[in-house]
């Protein structure tokens, strides 16, 4: 879990793939959030580790223009028939 001052303890820490799953946004969302340092991360060699606790508080906060919606979970669009 993340202490008062951002630091990532070692029970809490998950990938940026997993981030995103658990915040229900893309994988390239979260990593903005890291660089920007809007989450708790920290960069161990070229990957992003991230806390769980801070992935889970997203969840249902972001817009979907921010990534809040894989493409995959929209339905496909509808054709028109001429």
């Amino acid at each position: 879990m993340a202490t008062a001052q951002g630091r990532i303890e070692f029970t809490d820490i998950v990938t940026v793939t997993e981030a995103a799953e658990l915040a229900g946004c893309t994988p390239q969302h979260i990593r903005r959030l890291c660089d920007a340092g809007t989450i708790p991360a920290k960069k161990h060699g070229p990957q992003w580790i991230v806390s769980a606790a801070a992935a889970i508080a997203l969840r249902g906060t972001l817009p979907r223009s921010l990534g809040a919606e894989k493409k995959s979970d929209r339905p496909a669009p509808r054709r028109r028939r001429k």
